[in-house]
């Protein structure tokens, strides 16, 4: 996955679907239609609901890219 592909910027809203909880307190993780993950602060307990979501940064790693977001009040 190449992040130009995606072209997401902080700022930007997405809606995601939240698939499972994640690690950090409050965390719900969600994925692109790519499968980039999204990890969504503050949807921890929205698991299976679709969330309005800013991007608030991007994490790049070995395995790929991934976002950091948190829920649109």
């Amino acid at each position: 996955m190449s992040y130009t592909t995606l072209n997401y910027s902080k700022g930007d809203e997405i809606d995601v679907k939240i698939d499972r909880p994640g690690l950090g307190m409050d965390e719900g993780i969600a994925h692109l239609d790519d499968n980039t993950m999204v990890v969504v602060v503050g949807a921890g307990d929205r698991v299976g609901e679709t969330v309005h979501a800013v991007i608030t940064g991007r994490l790049q790693t070995s395995l790929g890219d991934s976002f950091m977001a948190s829920l649109k009040p």
